[in-house]
């Protein structure tokens, strides 16, 4: 190991840990640690395919490792449900959704494709140009814009949608029958 290459993994690690942790703990909250750590072992064992503009590669890098691990999580959930159904196991809800809010901006976000979220992730929390993301997205910067364009439309359309039928606060003589 050159003193080289450690500073090299350690400037690419100040520049973009908290950056591709945050990515990730979008995706997985609770692996997202693991995910950025993943990210930049990747990046150690392969630094001779890491190009200057690092940046945009970490993030396909760190999203390649997210699906793969949802990938597996996805085996291991039909494998609980062919259990339960095959012995009748009793499996019991995750808590945390049963405590999970619905809330207008919940609403609108879900209502996106995921195409659409992903645009307005990587841009909005991400920080990426429309050229990095188009990169990270895998298509081009025209197409990747006008996805953006429409992900925001479409965003500000489901948000003012769900404000509206948003159940309103008593008021008092409002509802009052004459």
């Amino acid at each position: 190991m050159t003193d080289d290459a450690e500073a090299w993994m350690g400037q690419l690690w100040l520049e973009n840990y908290d950056a591709i942790l945050r990515f990730a703990y979008r995706r997985l909250p609770d692996q997202a640690e693991e995910v950025a750590s993943e990210t930049f072992m990747t990046a150690w064992r392969r630094r001779a395919d890491v190009p200057k503009e690092a940046r945009p590669w970490l993030f396909v890098t760190a999203k390649n490792i997210i699906l793969t691990r949802t990938r597996g999580q996805m085996r291991y959930d039909a494998l609980l449900t062919r259990a339960k159904h095959e012995h009748m196991v009793e499996i019991q809800p995750d808590v945390a959704d049963l405590v999970t809010e619905r809330a207008g901006m919940r609403f609108a976000w879900l209502s996106l494709s995921s195409t659409e979220r992903e645009a307005l992730a990587l841009v909005g929390w991400d920080g990426l140009d429309n050229a990095q993301a188009a990169e990270v997205a895998g298509c081009t910067t025209a197409t990747f814009a006008v996805r953006l364009f429409r992900a925001r439309r479409r965003f500000v359309s489901a948000l003012t949608s769900a404000t509206r039928h948003a159940p309103q606060p008593y008021q008092e003589g409002a509802n009052s029958v004459s």
